[in-house]
């Protein structure tokens, strides 16, 4: 079978329909492409963690403040990743091993929510 060549197209949110983040064991959160497009005009991040809920929520920012994260653009698409070990390991939040959370847009407070309910380990 012969190889076909990368073009360079990034993949269509309709692979990935279900908004998500992922906690990497090197202590980053991945936002998928599909959660994305609420963070594409922005900088930078606000973190917070509800431990009751048991929910870490994201709100996008392009105000440069003391405890926000800088957002980074991962590979050449519109998915973005947020280095914050801090963040993780103040509120005691394992990253041991790699874990996708399901998450939700909040129209009201303008922030991604994920839930720890909603888990799967990957990797």
């Amino acid at each position: 079978m012969p190889f076909k060549r990368y073009s360079g197209e990034r993949p269509s949110d309709e692979k990935t329909p279900e908004k998500s983040i992922t906690i990497s064991k090197s202590g980053f959160i991945n936002i998928n492409i599909t959660a994305s497009q609420h963070f594409r005009d922005y900088e930078y991040v606000d973190l917070f963690y509800d431990d009751e809920d048991k929910q870490i929520a994201l709100k996008p920012t392009n105000e440069k403040k003391e405890g926000t994260y800088t957002l980074s653009n991962q590979y050449s698409y519109d998915a973005y990743k947020v280095s914050c070990k801090g963040f993780l390991k103040y509120f005691d939040i394992s990253f041991e091993e790699t874990r996708k959370l399901s998450a939700i847009w909040d129209d009201d407070q303008k922030m991604l929510i994920a839930d720890f309910e909603n888990r799967e380990k990957v990797g």
